[in-house]
């Protein structure tokens, strides 16, 4: 059995009504056979914007996945992701998302990896210009520090083309989304809670002006795993 709970909370200085909390459940079976493991994890994910709903949108779905281990310092893993979403009095905006991940992680040594990922996605939603297709790559580092801290950087790119025509600028969105991250977690052993001091920065470039954007985020956050 593979368990894990995670809550996160961001917490804006100038737009409390923008201030988010997000919280993911998996529970799943898993199983190892040779240089193959197995997971098939049913997923919640809730998050809450501002202070007055009771949420914004929960989605639920299944994420099987399988890992190989092709040798000693190489491993392959791959997953599909199926959800649905529902949005708090706005059912109009339910949809339904699959989404294909592979990674290949190379240990460069007791302590670090890199990992390079690549995904597809597809979001069928009941307002069109909701609906999309998207793929991105990212790369990651990971270095552990000593036994309960660790170092982690990302870097990643992806691009999202939507299908609906936006009325006020008659065009379809599309939108490139880069992202820089860096991390410092330390694991508490005798609780099995991992917290993690992060700071990320995010640029949004959009055919659309109004979508454009650059935010920087810095978070705390603590997870569970059983």
């Amino acid at each position: 059995m593979q368990s894990s709970i995670a809550y996160l909370v961001t917490d804006y200085n100038k737009y409390s009504n923008l201030d988010t909390q997000f919280l993911s459940i998996s529970n799943g079976v898993s199983w190892r056979s040779g240089k193959f493991v197995y997971s098939i994890p049913f997923i919640i994910n809730t998050q809450k914007v501002g202070h007055g709903q009771k949420y914004y949108f929960i989605a639920k779905g299944l994420s099987p996945q399988m890992s190989y281990q092709i040798d000693k310092d190489f491993l392959f893993t791959g997953s599909l992701s199926l959800q649905n979403k529902r949005y708090h009095k706005n059912a109009d905006k339910e949809s339904n998302s699959v989404t294909l991940n592979t990674s290949f992680k190379y240990l460069l040594d007791d302590s670090s990896y890199v990992n390079t990922s690549l995904y597809l996605g597809k979001e069928n939603s009941h307002t069109l210009i909701e609906s999309n297709d998207s793929k991105g790559l990212s790369i990651e580092y990971f270095k552990a520090l000593s036994s309960n801290l660790s170092l982690y950087t990302s870097a990643s790119i992806s691009t999202t083309d939507y299908e609906g025509v936006e009325v006020a600028y008659n065009k379809t969105r599309e939108d490139t989304n880069k992202r820089l991250g860096l991390s410092l977690s330390y694991l508490f052993s005798d609780y099995k809670i991992n917290s993690s001091l992060s700071f990320n920065y995010t640029n949004n470039s959009s055919n659309i002006e109004i979508y454009d954007y650059d935010r920087t985020q810095i978070s705390l956050t603590f997870s569970k795993s059983f």
